[in-house]
């Protein structure tokens, strides 16, 4: 039967990051960027939907007009 022993590690108990300013504000700009452009991209697809289904339905109007 194995024997489950943790890990400690003592060498962070106290002390500084070694996580610069720099870097947990690039990681936040980077991430904030990301989600922005998904959806934005999702925003644009419904649109797109949405455009189509108009001009579609303008096209069934102007086509029952004309008959």
């Amino acid at each position: 039967m194995a024997v489950e022993v943790p890990i400690t590690f003592t060498e962070r108990a106290a002390g500084t990051s070694k996580m610069s300013r720099a870097i947990v504000v690039e990681a936040l700009a980077r991430t904030t960027l990301w989600g922005a452009q998904r959806r934005w991209a999702q925003a644009r697809a419904r649109y797109d939907v949405w455009s189509a289904s108009r001009k579609e339905a303008r096209e069934e109007q102007r086509a029952g007009r004309s008959r």
